[in-house]
């Protein structure tokens, strides 16, 4: 099941509200894969002699998290060590049972001359 992260950022733009959304998300793109959706959280507009000079964005964009989760991680490695099948759970426990056995260095014959 995928992960979606959400991070809030403010777009700006000196043409319009619709193109600061579209600033955020063109800078969000630039760092960030995977975007699924925006959330416009409000607009704002910074005014100079009674105009607007720049149009802002609050929004919220969604994108999905590459990669395993840890608790995914923990199932697929509980998955690989569990044996399916009686048989097999047998093999496991009778290698846990048997001791290494250690390996003897043979010794060359020393030759007198």
């Amino acid at each position: 099941m995928p992960i979606i992260k959400i991070v809030e950022l403010i777009g700006i733009s000196e043409a319009g509200f619709q193109e600061a959304v579209e600033d955020a998300i063109k800078q969000a793109a630039k760092t960030i894969r995977n975007i699924t959706g925006v959330d416009v959280i409000g607009w704002t507009a910074e005014v100079k002699d009674s105009k607007i000079i720049n149009y802002k964005a609050n929004v919220k964009v969604a994108f999905i998290v590459e990669g395993e989760t840890k608790s995914e991680k923990r199932e697929k490695k509980k998955t690989k060590e569990m044996p399916v099948h009686g048989s097999e759970l047998f093999e496991v426990w009778k290698m846990k049972l048997e001791k290494p056995k250690k390996q003897t260095k043979i010794k060359k014959p020393k030759i007198k001359k």
